[in-house]
Order: C-alpha cells, then structure tokens, then sequence
C-alpha cells in the first residue's frame, strides 16, 4: 500500500464508520444532513406545485408579526413619489397667471406686469444651457420683479412751488402803501395800466 493511499485509510478510520453489511464508508452527521437536505428540498417542489408556502395555521386568518405587528409595508414602494428636484425651462406657451401678475401689483406697483413678463419670458426662453433651468419659477419671477429698476422721474411730471422760504413783503407795495398814506396822487401810467388789467 502507497503512502497516499496510508493516510486515506487513516482519516476514513479516524472520522468515518464502515458499513459491513453493504461494504461503504460512512459518517453519521453528513448523513442526516444530506437526509434533512433532500427532505426539505422535496418539500419544496410539493408546496411549488401547490402554488406557494402554505400558511403555518390555516385556521387562522390573519397572522401578527413580531418585528411587524401593525402589518405596516416594510419596502418602500409604498410612499408618496417625491417631487423631482430637477428644474425644468419656462415653457414658451406659458402665459402671465393671477398669482404672478397679483404679486408684481402688490410688491412693486410702478411696473406694468405684462410688460415685465414680456420681457422676462423672453430673457428666460432665450436662456441656453443649465442656467435656463429652473427649479420654482414663481420664485425666479418674483426676484424678477424685486430687481426691477425704479423708472426714471420724468421732470416735467414734478411739481415745483413758488413759495418763498420766508414770508416777505413785495418792496414795491410797501413803497405804494407810504404813498397813499401820505396822500401822494398815483401817477397816471400806473392808473392807466390799473383800469386796463381791470378791463
């Protein structure tokens, strides 16, 4: 007998059982794990052709989960989609709504909003690349609107007063008073020019 052959011969006597009645090698606990191995492997393909797992008592129906006893889903399929975070570009069939024309009136009441839309609409359509892309466009308006610059005051719209800064009276009354005080008769250009305003 080879050497190799020495320690087979060692290890099946050292860890197997041999088997008189049919001349085989054993070992005890590899067996009955081959054996529950094909047991629940036949149980399987019974219960497959059944068309699933049975349930543990069909007496009952319905059973409660120790991990899970509310019966609440565990995935998460179950949840409300959440709103994409990626912006989007202003549509070019978008138009002026309330909200944003509301909002233009009440926050900056010198602008016209449709005219500031016009111009908006078309900066934003024109707009290439990513930074056309907005996540909350009422939001873009309404900064839009808040960087308005304020219109230029036209000067013919101003009103300007003619009120001195401090009340004097015209020397050249005061001088008329004196005279007629002391009786000095008007000279008679003055009456004339008098008499024709008067007319």
């Amino acid at each position: 007998m080879s050497e190799h052959e020495d320690a087979v011969q060692t290890v099946l006597e050292e860890f197997f059982a041999f088997n008189m009645e049919f001349g085989f090698w054993y070992h005890k606990r590899c067996d009955e794990t081959i054996m529950a191995y094909q047991a629940k492997a036949q149980r399987n393909r019974e219960v497959g052709k059944l068309g699933g797992r049975p349930k543990n008592n069909p007496e009952e129906t319905q059973t409660v989960s120790k991990d899970n006893p509310n019966h609440k889903p565990i995935t998460i399929n179950h949840k409300p989609k959440v709103e994409s975070t990626r912006g989007s570009r202003l549509s070019t069939d978008f138009c002026l709504t309330e909200e944003w024309k509301d909002f233009c009136q009440q926050d900056r009441p010198d602008l016209n909003p449709s005219k500031v839309f016009e111009t908006f609409k078309d900066y934003w359509v024109a707009k290439a690349g990513q930074q056309g892309v907005k996540l909350d466009w009422f939001a873009t308006w309404r900064n839009w609107v808040r960087s308005q610059n304020q219109a230029p005051v036209n000067k013919a719209d101003q009103v300007f007063t003619t009120v001195p800064s401090r009340f004097e009276r015209d020397p050249a009354l005061i001088a008329v008073e004196q005279k007629l005080k002391e009786g000095v008769p008007m000279p008679p250009e003055i009456r004339a020019a008098i008499e024709r305003l008067r007319k």
